[in-house]
């Protein structure tokens, strides 16, 4: 007879461990599968912050903290140890591709020959090799630029603390300073609060040249049809990514949406979205800044509507005599006869006191000043000969004055004062 033995009902519970450890299974370590079998795991390798990294890199620097992030990079507060000098450094992103380091590079080059009061000094900057502890090393991008020790124009205007005299000198400032990069063949081309630093004293110091047209310029690196800058603040020829025709009056435009904001609290084209904003720079007229703020003074209107004009032509030459009529208002003065803004509201006025001779024209001819006919202008429109030939008196004054900067010519604001005051409709 075969004896047979029962096999053992599963009870549902695990077995247990031998006891031949001294340790639970809670603390028992997994060795990594890295591992060769048999063999206890080694210490694990951590990867270096990229903190760390900068400061193995630029040694001569005391790498304080992060305090500002940008679409080029990351700026660190520092200290320069040869000197104990309190620096910014500005860090180019390592994702950053050839072109754009080329252009980090070229920003260095540029700021570094521009030494104004009011134009942030550059002390040191080029490229650099991080030492990698896996794959190759990779360059490093930077500069060490002199340290402002406050907030920004955007912060100050969102705090809507300061005063409206105190922001529009800040603003005088920082077109002379412009007016200087200029003279140097420099165009900024991303004028904005937020590149407007302002120290302890109030002071403004502009930075931030990373997307400047200079002399200096790498033939590699190529942006043309390339729109670059702050849509909110960049003229349309820079919108259109026109680069041959970008000129000092391209920043003076920026220069007139800071002057809008300063006054209205909004930027003169700043929409829901990019493709609006930029719609609107191109084809839309800024609001008249009276319209969304009543306390707005007239003289700085005028400015900031000359400044923001679509065609080049028609703005300010160049930033200095924006520089020179904002001052005019702050002493109080009127705005010299040859400045821009001045001759654009003499042009409105002589439009104005043409208007308002309709009822004396009709009077002289025996008819209603409801009835009379009015001189065409280039939109169109009836006329008799009297009003013809005043017309044509006030368009031979305006005649030796069209140069590039001459009177704007407003076809749409006299078609509808004449509309009003004739009744017609069109």
């Amino acid at each position: 007879m075969i004896a047979t033995t029962a096999r053992p009902r599963p009870s549902g519970r695990l077995p247990k461990a031998p006891r031949s450890s001294a340790r639970t299974w809670r603390q028992a370590r997994i060795p990594s599968p890295s591992c060769a079998p048999g063999k206890a795991p080694g210490p694990q390798k951590t990867q270096r912050s990229e903190l760390e990294l900068l400061r193995a890199t630029l040694s001569d620097y005391q790498i304080e903290k992060l305090i500002g992030r940008g679409a080029n990079g990351m700026v660190y507060k520092a200290v320069w140890k040869p000197e104990s000098r309190p620096v910014a450094i500005k860090v180019l992103h390592k994702e950053a591709g050839a072109k754009q380091k080329l252009r980090f590079v070229r920003e260095v080059r540029a700021v570094a020959r521009l030494v104004h009061p009011h134009i942030v000094r550059i002390y040191d900057g080029g490229t650099r090799m991080v030492p990698s502890e896996a794959g190759e090393p990779r360059e490093l991008g930077f500069y060490a630029m002199h340290y402002v020790s406050g907030a920004d124009l955007e912060r100050l205007l969102e705090s809507k603390t300061a005063k409206l005299p105190f922001l529009v000198n800040t603003l005088a400032k920082v077109a002379r300073a412009l007016h200087f990069a200029h003279q140097q063949g420099f165009v900024h081309r991303d004028v904005k609060p937020s590149n407007i630093l302002l120290d302890r004293k109030g002071e403004p110091h502009l930075i931030d040249f990373g997307f400047a047209k200079n002399p200096l310029k790498d033939p590699r690196v190529t942006e043309l049809g390339i729109a670059v800058g702050t849509p909110a603040y960049m003229a349309p020829e820079q919108a259109l990514g026109k680069q041959k025709k970008l000129c000092p009056a391209s920043d003076v435009f920026s220069l007139g949406a800071i002057l809008y904001e300063l006054l209205t609290g909004v930027p003169p084209h700043d929409r829901n979205n990019l493709m609006d904003s930029v719609k609107s720079l191109v084809k839309e007229k800024a609001r008249p800044p009276s319209e969304l703020n009543p306390d707005t003074p007239n003289v700085l209107e005028q400015i900031c509507l000359c400044a923001l004009q679509k065609q080049i032509s028609q703005r300010y030459s160049s930033a200095l005599v924006f520089a020179r009529d904002l001052q005019s208002w702050l002493e109080g003065k009127p705005l010299r006869t040859g400045s821009p803004a001045a001759r654009a509201a003499a042009d409105t006025g002589r439009v104005l006191r043409q208007a308002s001779a309709v009822p004396r024209l009709a009077a002289h001819s025996g008819r209603s000043w409801r009835e009379a006919r009015v001189p065409e202008i280039p939109n169109g429109g009836p006329q008799t000969a009297e009003a013809t030939a005043e017309v044509e008196a006030v368009s031979r004054d305006q005649g030796s004055t069209t140069t590039a900067q001459g009177p704007t010519q407003r076809p749409g604001l006299w078609r509808r004062i004449v509309t009003w005051l004739t009744g017609a409709r069109s």
